[in-house]
Formats: structure tokens, C-alpha cells, sequence
């Protein structure tokens, strides 16, 4: 709550001092809505409690983020809060190209790097399907961290087609068209995509053709969800 009141203009103490954020009044500036990222379910239920907004990170699994959803259900019946009180939404691993081979290729690194945030340290396994927790609980040693975010991590070896087909989307227009709208049609409010590049390095370049990839999902799936 210190960082909700913060953003409301309220002081909080630093040390001993009281600092607020002196330029926002909160009769002027709509207070700044608190989303927090989610993968357990203890972070969902604390969510819940406490955010604005609450967003998955359990990769594009329809299982998955229905099982998400349900966790921040039955917390919100808990409690007795409003669904209407919160926005949820989710991460979504997706890589539209008409090749599926190349964009199933195009997603093995953001898989891995996903499906490591249910790898952290003590983090428990026991709720995760059998798709995911062998290699979850390999990714809890076996994670190269020096190369979290790039095509060269070793951990990747463990990731292969058959596990990014079902954890995250990554194919044709019409096939992300489907297996988003399954995830759309479970209840989200809103969606963060996580997209993909043909080009490892360097990074500029990296990025330019990561734009130019998502012209596909924008011009060929985009429509079907206005």
C-alpha cells in the first residue's frame, strides 16, 4: 500500500524524512493504476488483495492462463472483492508468421525465458501440468542467467518444439487468431504481447526485424479483435 499511496500524492517516510511526490493532486491527476506481474499463486492472491490491475506471466498455454484465472477467482471470492474492482490480464508469447517451423524457432528463447519465472528459487512446483514441471524444476539449476534475454542461453537445449507449440503461440494469422481468442474468451481484459525476431544480433537489428515481424500479427490478426 506505501506504493499505491505514493502514487496518490500521499507521503511516505524515507529514513526521517516525509517525501511525497509534490507535483500530483490527486483532484487533477488520476492516481496511477498498480499492475503487478503474476506467475505462482501466492503472488496472484497478493494481487488480488492489493493491485489495480493483475497480469499473468504463465505463458500462452490455454490450460495455463485458465488456471491463473481461476486462482484469481477464487481469491477474489475470498475476500470478497469485486472482479469488476480489478483488470486482469496476461503475457502472451506470441510470434505470428505463415512458416509455423520458423516462428516456433522465433519463440524458443522468450519460452525459456518465460517459463523460468516458475523456475525461481524454492518456488513450488507441485501446481504446474506435466508439460511444464520436469522442465521447470531443470531450470531452477540448470538456468543460464548470463544469457537470459538472447538465442545463446545453454538452458535452451531443454525447451524444444513440441513444448513451445503448447506454451506459447507461435505460428499462421489464423492459428493465433484461434488460440488467442481461446485466451480472450477466458475472461482478459487487456494483453501484453511478447513477440520474437529472425534476427539473433545484434540488438538494433534485433529489434528493427522484431518490429517488422509484428506487421504480421498487426495487418492478419489484429482485425478479428476490434
Amino acid at each position: 500500500m506505501t506504493i499505491k499511496n505514493y502514487f496518490m500524492g500521499q507521503a511516505i517516510d524515507v529514513g526521517k524524512m516525509q517525501s511525497p511526490i509534490r507535483w500530483i493532486d490527486p483532484e487533477i491527476i488520476k492516481p496511477v493504476p498498480i499492475d503487478i506481474a503474476c506467475t505462482g499463486p501466492k503472488t496472484i492472491a497478493m494481487a488480488c488483495d492489493v493491485a489495480d490491475q493483475v497480469s499473468f506471466a504463465v505463458g500462452s498455454a490455454t490450460e495455463r492462463v485458465e488456471w491463473a484465472m481461476n486462482t484469481a477467482r477464487e481469491r477474489l471470492e475470498e475476500t470478497g472483492r469485486s472482479r469488476d474492482d480489478l483488470k486482469i490480464g496476461a503475457y502472451i508469447n506470441l510470434i505470428c508468421d505463415p512458416d509455423e517451423k520458423k516462428a516456433i524457432s522465433m519463440a524458443r528463447m522468450l519460452a525459456g525465458l518465460v517459463a523460468h519465472f516458475t523456475a525461481m528459487k524454492q518456488a513450488p512446483t507441485e501446481h504446474l501440468p506435466d508439460q511444464l514441471k520436469p522442465i521447470t524444476e531443470k531450470l531452477q539449476t540448470d538456468y543460464d542467467m548470463m544469457n537470459h534475454s538472447s538465442e545463446k542461453g545453454e538452458h535452451l537445449d531443454l525447451i524444444d518444439d513440441a513444448f513451445i507449440d503448447w506454451f506459447s503461440i507461435a505460428g499462421s494469422p489464423q492459428k493465433c487468431i484461434d488460440r488467442l481468442g481461446e485466451l480472450i474468451d477466458l475472461g482478459l481484459d487487456h494483453v501484453y504481447l511478447l513477440g520474437g525476431s529472425p534476427v539473433a544480433e545484434p540488438r538494433d537489428a534485433r529489434l528493427r526485424a522484431m518490429v517488422e515481424q509484428t506487421e504480421i500479427f498487426a495487418t492478419e490478426v489484429l482485425p478479428s479483435f476490434k
